[in-house]
């Protein structure tokens, strides 16, 4: 979907923030159980041993590494390969186009056990922003909460960066990271939009606050950075190299940014946003006028999406990139696990099925029609592979960590219906 609405829907907005998604390189990095490798620092480099970009594993032992990011660039680099060099971990692999599939590797690592999470909200606080703010004032302690119920053994912090622009009251205002949710939530509840006037605001002196003086754990399997924000940064040519200083920060340090785009947004400003998400692991996302917050709000530019609660959305996604597969216990499929997608999109009867399921890797799927898509996808909704439907069809998924899983099929007719699978080495 990117790769067609970078180049048509967005197109034109391409070259004003010189930040181009274009030559991805994902990498899938497992244990010797098949576990996902947490938290290992990775690079990419290039024939001549430049390092193009550096990113860190996510809690499903995933990476997305990046050439060329602020170039534009037609054909990537020749001879570039992903390398990791922790002691007792270094090896170097080939890196291959995301569209001959993904990267994978094993490496020897102990099962991480514990969920070490670190969630910072990082808030525009200008004048457009106050109906925005107000509803993270009543909503965050149930967003919070909710997590900490989700993910009852996990080490859970909390921090914000509240911003304006220059020569307002203040330009940014820090809340450090705590494990006490209730000092985050009188910081929050302190705050009040005010100022702004011209339309772009100090985003990117936000992002550097946020990476320089919230103190992000290095042994964190979990950072997580949720920008809200309804105005770009101003588009001066500093304004730009910072804002690709911070991205690369971002994503060597394993800070995923999770833009909340709130109204007035324009598609200038969509764009930067969904590439700052890219680059970084993250997932951009949106307030819809379903809310009756703010004002009115641009439609997104992708091919559908559904409508949830703000709140629900914020703990589905902390959750599903904060939770652990677990160690001590064989995967097992979980009825009451929240889908990655914010509604079941059930049509009728499913008429088709996949065995075995928890599987080792090889899945038989079965289809009484040779009609239609299957989608595979992980915990966090991330697409990771697309294929034909037929009547019968064999598919080997070893390869991938052991986890929970999504099969989706949409028929000729466009409806869909999807299923849980489990991988278990």
């Amino acid at each position: 979907m990117w790769a067609d609405i970078s180049q048509e829907d967005l197109g034109i907005y391409r070259s004003n923030w010189q930040q181009y998604a274009d030559h991805r390189y994902a990498l899938q990095l497992r244990n010797e159980d098949g576990l996902p490798a947490v938290n290992v620092p990775l690079q990419l480099v290039d024939g001549q041993g430049s390092v193009l970009w550096r990113a860190r594993t996510d809690a499903l032992g995933r990476a997305e590494l990046w050439a060329h990011y602020f170039r534009q660039v037609s054909v990537a680099a020749n001879g570039l390969r992903i390398e990791c060099k922790v002691p007792n971990q270094r090896f170097s692999i080939s890196a291959k186009p995301f569209t001959e599939g993904i990267n994978t590797h094993e490496i020897k690592q102990d099962c991480r056990k514990k969920a070490e999470v670190d969630v910072a909200f990082v808030v525009d606080a200008t004048g457009s922003m106050g109906d925005e703010i107000k509803y993270l004032q009543a909503e965050l302690l149930n967003v919070i909460g909710r997590v900490r119920e989700e993910l009852p053994k996990a080490n859970v912090r909390t921090g914000s960066v509240f911003y304006r622009d220059q020569g307002e009251e203040y330009l940014t205002r820090v809340s450090p990271f705590t494990a006490d949710t209730e000092k985050t939530d009188k910081f929050i509840g302190a705050q009040y939009a005010n100022g702004g006037g011209d339309y772009p605001e100090a985003v990117e002196v936000a992002l550097e606050a946020a990476l320089d003086e919230l103190d992000w754990r290095s042994s964190a399997s979990t950072r997580l950075l949720f920008l809200v924000l309804d105005a770009p940064p101003h588009q001066a040519a500093e304004n730009i190299k910072k804002l690709q200083v911070a991205v690369t920060r971002a994503a060597a340090r394993g800070v995923q940014i999770i833009p909340v785009s709130c109204s007035g947004v324009d598609k200038n400003t969509e764009y930067l946003l969904r590439a700052m998400a890219l680059a970084t692991n993250g997932t951009y996302t949106f307030v819809t006028d379903h809310s009756g917050i703010g004002n009115a709000h641009i439609e997104p530019s992708t091919d559908s999406y559904d409508v949830a609660f703000l709140n629900d959305v914020l703990v589905r996604l902390t959750v599903s990139r904060s939770r652990l597969v677990t160690c001590d216990q064989p995967i097992a499929l979980d009825e009451n696990l929240p889908s990655p997608f914010l509604k079941t999109p059930v049509s009728g009867e499913r008429n088709w099925t996949f065995y075995p399921n928890p599987s080792a890797g090889p899945v038989s799927l079965r289809y009484e029609e040779a009609e239609g898509n299957y989608y595979l996808f992980d915990a966090q909704g991330k697409l990771l592979e697309r294929f034909t439907a037929q009547t019968s069809i064999e598919r080997d998924w070893s390869h991938l960590a052991s986890g929970r899983y999504w099969i989706r099929h949409q028929n000729a007719a466009g409806m869909w219906t999807q299923g849980q699978l489990v991988l278990a080495a």
